[in-house]
């Protein structure tokens, strides 16, 4: 996603589906990163955000992490 003017202290953000902006709430699919965490190289790197979109095994993952379990390895 193409961003100019809004790259500086971004990453980490969450990405919604579904916002709900009265209640504040939707559900997460990913986390914002941008210049020099893997995003596109080049002259305007710095203006450009990237999410991967966090599938089932990611929430599985997570909520394993904050429930103190190892996580499941096949």
């Amino acid at each position: 996603m193409r961003c100019d003017g809004f790259f500086s202290g971004t990453s980490g953000s969450p990405w919604f589906t579904r916002f709900d902006e009265k209640k504040g709430s939707g559900d997460v699919v990913g986390v914002l990163g941008g210049l020099n965490g893997g995003g596109p190289e080049g002259e305007e790197s710095d203006k450009v955000s990237y999410s991967p979109v966090n599938d089932d095994e990611i929430f599985k993952l997570y909520l394993d992490a904050i429930n103190g379990r190892e996580p499941k390895r096949d």
